[in-house]
């Protein structure tokens, strides 16, 4: 498995690196989660574990996007050289006693997203010795029910569902390109369209009732949408067109968002700025770094960010004009949590406490983790143990703080 993982590893360092220095922004972005490999009408059942395997690993890297040749403005630059070291811990304590599998008869989960006691994750169907990803499901963690939710499909396969309210959201997607970002209430049952895109699937993420999006508008244009599913009304918070690259992934967190903008830097190379906007106010503070950030996400206080090292990723966190702190390296992704952020690192999931400056481990010490989401508290992650074609076994447990998780 170590040899596949590396293999697999360089293989994407060279394509991504050749996607966004060479590739047209007009083509499709690639795809995220387990069902991203399904899109292709030509997958057969019988390599269905090999792609299941790559999958998991080539969706989770994505270095900054291609140029297109603008010059950003100046401003004061914040030298990610000068951080905070990482604290380290050579003997970390695993919380596996805390947590909980997910007990249900399928086979495959993809992108499974938590929230109180409920789960909702896609699965696989076959037709015509095919796989897709149609198949909603939702996961009672108190009754270990699971229960297949009833929606009309007009593309291809279900990623990233995720939970807003009284309503499931999720990208309908084709696999020859495009699809739709849908709702489904789940009271009613009633089913709509949020917005309809041409090109890569957007990257979701939902607060409350709303979720922002960016969406590719264009070879050299992108749109920042925030969309209220209960209300049905949408609002362009901003247009990046002609930019340098296209901007990061975004991430709302207490009625803020958060994304990544690529700039030229006066060498000829590449590096980011942290932009955070208000959606009440659609203030937006500014944060200029010196290297390529590949993903962004709100915290408590402050900014988590990934910088590709040319093999896996190094998480960083930022707050008001603090050096930045390296929080680790080799980082495969990451997410963040009330007061905490959880990380991918040498197959295990990892927490650490940001009041404290404790590290934790979720899975335990004879097993291996691959982290899937993390939302308020809970945290949700792949049991790979068996290796990373293994997609049935689904582990999560719900954090309060480092003293309370070691009664």
């Amino acid at each position: 498995m170590n040899t596949i993982f590396n293999k697999l590893k360089q293989e994407k360092k060279r394509k991504k690196h050749l996607e966004h220095l060479h590739k047209k922004r007009g083509a499709e972005a690639p795809r995220t989660g387990l069902a991203a490999v399904l899109a292709n009408h030509t997958v057969r059942v019988i390599i269905d574990c090999i792609l299941l395997a790559a999958i998991v690993l080539l969706t989770v890297f994505c270095i900054i996007p291609i140029a297109r040749g603008r010059d950003a403005m100046e401003q004061p630059t914040v030298n990610v050289n000068s951080v905070v070291p990482a604290n380290t811990y050579t003997d970390v304590e695993d919380l596996s006693h805390l947590d909980s599998e997910i007990i249900c008869e399928y086979n495959n989960i993809n992108e499974p997203y938590i929230s109180g006691s409920d789960i909702v994750f896609s699965t696989t169907s076959i037709r015509n010795g095919v796989f897709y990803y149609d198949v909603l499901v939702h996961y009672n963690t108190e009754t270990k029910q699971s229960t297949e939710i009833a929606h009309e499909m007009k593309y291809d396969n279900i990623l990233q569902p995720i939970i807003c309210g009284d309503y499931i959201c999720y990208i309908d997607s084709s696999s020859n390109g495009g699809g739709e970002i849908a709702a489904i209430n789940r009271q009613t049952g009633l089913q709509f369209v949020i917005k309809a895109f041409a090109y890569g699937a957007p990257t979701l993420s939902a607060e409350g009732t709303r979720i922002a999006f960016i969406q590719q508008a264009g070879e050299s244009k992108d749109k920042l949408y925030l969309y209220d599913v209960e209300k049905r009304e949408s609002v362009c918070l901003a247009v990046f067109d002609n930019e340098t690259g296209a901007p990061s992934p975004v991430h709302m967190r207490d009625g803020k968002i958060v994304y990544a903008l690529p700039y030229k830097t006066g060498s000829g190379g590449y590096a980011s700025e942290l932009c955070t906007i208000d959606t009440d106010t659609g203030e937006t503070e500014k944060v200029k770094l010196d290297k390529a950030v590949s993903y962004c996400k709100l915290g408590d206080d402050r900014v988590f960010y990934t910088v590709f090292n040319g093999s896996a990723y190094d998480l960083y966190s930022i707050s008001g004009d603090k050096d930045p702190e390296l929080i680790a390296e080799g980082v495969l992704n990451f997410d963040t949590g009330d007061d905490f952020v959880v990380y991918t690192q040498n197959q295990n999931v990892c927490v650490r406490f940001m009041a404290n400056g404790m590290v934790k481990q979720l899975n335990s010490s004879v097993s291996r983790g691959l982290l899937t989401c993390v939302n308020g508290t809970q945290v949700a992650w792949y049991d790979v143990t068996g290796g990373y074609g293994q997609v049935d076994a689904v582990r999560f447990v719900t954090l309060y703080d480092e003293n309370e998780n070691q009664t």
